[in-house]
Parts: C-alpha cells; structure tokens; sequence
C-alpha cells in the first residue's frame, strides 16, 4: 500500500500543482503509464505531461504524477475520476525519485512491522521510531509513567529532561501541557476525539507531537513525540502517525489481557461496594476471573478530587500512587479513586511517604481518608463509607492547616451522630439531635451564652486530657488554680462530679453533638427547632 501524503510530502518542493479529486489511500504500486487507455485504479501512474490524457477510460479512477512540460491541461484538473500531481521534473528523474522515497517508506515500515508482529520487541519499535523521525520518543502509560523511550537524539528541552530524570510526568506537567499547550495542527478539531496533535509548549520552542492509544473510548497510553525543530512538516508528520499506529497495535495486543482485567477489577470492586456479592464463594470465583491476588489484610484509602474548573483526570495519578503504595490495587468508583493496600499480618503498619502523599493530593485539590483495616473484602462496603465519611467530616473539622490525609478514626464520632441524624429523619421527618445531649452540656452551653465564660470548652479538655490539671491548664493557657476554681464551678453546675466514668463519656459525645450541630447542621443547639437561630 502506498502512501501516497508521505511520497507528496517528501516530494513537496518538486510539486508545483495538486489536483485531488478522490482519495489516494487505496493505491498499491507505482508504475510508467505508456498506454493511457489501459490502467488500473490502484496504481500511481508517472507520466510525460505531452501525453494524450484523452485516451483514458471513461469511469475509470486514475492517479497521475506528472513530469514538466507546457503543454496545457486544464481541461482535465475538474474531473471527478482524475488525480493529477504537476511537478517540476523530467520524466526519469521523477520516476526515480518516487521509486526511492517508496522505497525508502517501505523498508522502515518493513522494519517496524518485523519489530511489531515477529519480535513482539516494544522497545525495537520505540528505537527504530525515534531513528526515523531524528526525535525524542517516550510511550507513556496511564499514570504518564515511561513504559519506553528513546533520547539518543540530542534535543535541549525540559519536558524530556523531567521525563528521563522522574521518569513520569509530574501532575503539574501534564496540567501544563492541557491547559497552556497551543494546539498547532490535529487530526481534528474535537479534543476528546483526537488521535493525534501537534503541540507548541509554553517553555520550549521544539515541536510536540502527542498520538493517544485508546481502548473502548478511554486513553490508555499516549506516544510523546519531541522533534529537534519547531514548525509542522508534512513528511514528519506522516512518518509519526505510521509509527505511532504500528506502536498502538503492539501496545493493545501485549496490554489486552491486561486491560480486561483491569476492567473486571474495577467491576468487581463496584459490585462489592454497592454490596451485590453475596458470599465469599461468590467472591473468591470474582477474584480468580479477575486475576486479583489479595493478601489477608487490607487499608482502603479513598480519595475525593474538589469540584474545580478543570478536573483533573484520576487516572493520572495512578502511576504516582503505585510509588507510593507500592502493590496496591487503584480503580475509580463514583469519581473517587479506591486505594486498596494489602498487608500479610494484622499488626503490619501502614508505611508511606506522608509528606509526598500530601503533596500529591494539594497538586490535585484532593482528599484522602484511610479507613480501619479489616480482613474481609466483603466488609468493604463499610470501609468505603468510613473513608468518604472520614473526608467529609475531615475537611469541617481537622485543624491541621495544610493536611489533606485524614484517618477514620480521628472522625469516627462525627459519623455515628450522621448516623443518629439519618435515622432521626427517617422515624421523625427532622434532624434534631438535641436528645442525644446529656443535660449538663446545655446547662453548660447555656451558663456561657449567659456569663460569656468557656466552661464548656474547659470542661471538655479537660475530659480529653483524662483529667490532668497541668496538661489542662497549659492548653488552655489558665493559671493551675483558675483552672481548678472552673472545674468546681462546673461539677456545681452539672451537680456530679467529673470523675464519675460513664458522666465523661456522655458529656464528651454530648460535646460531639454539639460540634455537628454547630459545624455540619450549621445551627444552633440550644434553639430545639434546630432551626437558625442568633444566640
């Protein structure tokens, strides 16, 4: 099969004239055309200009490239069925000429394909791309991490210089290139329905050539292709499409497997979350058909991406959360990323570069809860809800400014009373959370609305730090016997005494009633409409 865009862009400064009037794409061979009356469709014909074009047959389909001369042709440039190519050649020279870019062509496609189809060989293919094209070439997959690449070329440019020292593309990178990139030239002009395009980027001048490898409407990879010069070039342009469909088709034969269990992973997680598997036979044949090894133990971390502008693709992380949680499984449920980290025993931690995590998440504007561990893959349901829940309560209540990592547990109290409140609504149609107060804790609220005093707070605090006077006192910033002055003032109130066990425990989930009333409800405790009321 010819290519017919290459042979006319690497004869480009030869052709003086196109006269295209049907596609070329099918055309197999070159030959001299002697007899007009007899040709086949398939073949590009090289022909004298001084021939007599009226002899070809009516109907018939006829691609010409024709040598110079003056004779005029006009009359024939219309016509439907004829393809006429002018160029500024004698007729040898011309016919030379194309033979050796066809030629040329086909040996390094014949290369290509014998990497491709008889070697299987990925990185021959990258090595003989980047030959041909004098380029930088890097294949990168769904997490932009180099699954291959070739720098032999010497090109000064920062995007290969990140791609070989990291040997990903950061986030702030790829953000870069999607929002600040100026699209040169594409195949066409919908973003989401591109193959290929041809990139100016903000800190470089060197021409970017992206192709994207999709499977069943998602990109799975994409081919980063950074040229030594700066403006589009036909035949370059056309070299890299070729190359960069012979490396998709390798990519999706040896990736296949491997992407369908991919999406049997990401079911089977769905399908246990919204708790449509029902034993563990029924699970464990899940695991087998998915190809899933798991380990006894297990953290599920869920991360939750704001609501921004330009949402960033999750699947862009993935490749930064596998360093991170090195063997963890990743898939993406209802938006949020599912992190599942196996552990071989119960008391082995849960070891990660926090600092990094964090980092990674502020890139994103993101979130992440790590639920309790747990041993069954079927109670996955309920660790799923710990972390979305541990995020949301998270976000209103962690103080830590800068912290996007949250845990459970830390929020766990926040969550029972959402819990009491949804089934408050369900058996009573509101949300007051009031009865769930121990009556010492309005006296409390009511006694510091009334005498603008803190005995709440300190009273509180005091609970938490298991009712050391010292500890109490330098929190808060109190003299020791101001302190001890407030804590009778409030066991007065309450009309017990503090040390009383089961009053501590009531008055410390009180206290968490209060906290969600005031910062989830947004209302105020001691209005029992609990509607928005002024203190």
């Amino acid at each position: 099969m010819l290519n017919m865009a290459y042979i006319m862009a690497a004869m480009a400064g030869n052709i003086t004239a196109r006269h295209i009037n049907f596609p070329t794409d099918a055309l197999e061979r070159v030959r001299l055309l002697n007899d007009p009356s007899f040709i086949d469709e398939d073949t590009l014909y090289i022909a004298a200009r001084g021939l007599d074009l009226s002899a070809l047959p009516d109907g018939k389909r006829c691609t010409l490239m024709l040598a110079r001369g003056t004779r005029d042709i006009s009359q024939y440039t219309g016509m439907k069925t004829l393809n006429i190519i002018e160029t500024d050649l004698e007729l040898t020279e011309l016919f030379n000429r194309v033979m050796d870019v066809v030629e040329r062509f086909d040996i390094w496609i014949s290369s290509l394909e014998t990497a491709m189809y008889k070697n299987r060989d990925m990185d021959e293919l990258i090595n003989l791309g980047a030959s041909m094209l004098g380029a930088h070439v890097f294949l990168l997959n769904v997490g932009f991490k180099v699954v291959a690449s070739n720098t032999d070329v010497q090109i000064d440019n920062p995007y290969s210089e990140e791609l070989i020292e990291c040997g990903y593309q950061k986030f702030k990178t790829v953000r870069e290139i999607t929002t600040d990139a100026k699209i040169l030239r594409a195949d066409t002009p919908e973003f989401r329905m591109m193959k290929w395009a041809e990139l100016r980027l903000p800190r470089t001048d060197r021409l970017y050539f992206a192709y994207f490898i999709k499977f069943r409407g998602s990109v799975i990879a994409r081919l980063n292709i950074i040229f030594p010069f700066s403006e589009p070039d036909e035949v370059f342009t056309c070299l890299a499409t070729e190359f960069c469909r012979r490396v998709e088709l390798l990519f999706l034969e040896t990736q296949k497997d491997r992407m369908i269990d991919r999406i049997k992973y990401d079911a089977l997680i769905a399908d246990l979350i919204e708790c449509r598997i029902k034993s563990q036979e029924e699970l464990n044949d899940r695991l087998a058909l998915s190809a899933v090894s798991v380990k006894k133990y297990y953290y599920c971390i869920v991360i939750e991406c704001e609501d921004c502008e330009r949402k960033p693709n999750r699947r862009q992380i993935y490749g930064e959360l596998d360093m991170l949680f090195p063997g963890c499984l990743l898939t993406t449920y209802r938006n949020n990323i599912v992190v599942l980290v196996f552990r071989s025993y119960e008391s082995e931690p849960l070891e990660y570069d926090r600092e990094a995590f964090n980092g990674l998440l502020e890139c994103y504007k993101a979130y992440a809860c790590i639920a309790n561990r747990s041993r069954f893959l079927l109670a996955l349901p309920d660790t799923y809800r710990q972390a979305t829940a541990g995020i949301r309560f998270g976000k209103i209540f962690c103080t830590e400014k800068g912290n996007r990592i949250f845990r459970y547990e830390d929020y766990s109290m926040y969550h029972i009373v959402q819990i009491c409140e949804e089934d408050r609504r369900a058996c009573f149609n509101d949300d007051n959370l009031i009865h769930l107060c121990h009556p010492g804790i309005i006296w409390l609220l009511r006694y510091d609305l009334v005498n603008n005093t803190n005995m709440r707070e300190v009273a509180v605090c005091y609970l938490k730090n298991n009712r050391n006077c010292t500890l109490t006192a330098a929190m808060l910033n109190l003299h020791r016997n101001t302190l001890l002055y407030k804590i009778q003032k409030i066991e007065d109130l309450l009309g017990e005494s503090l040390d009383n066990p089961e009053l501590q425990q009531r008055l410390l989930f009180s206290n968490t009633v209060v906290e969600y009333i005031l910062k989830v409800q947004q209302s105020n405790p001691l209005s029992f409409d609990n509607h928005f009321t002024a203190l």
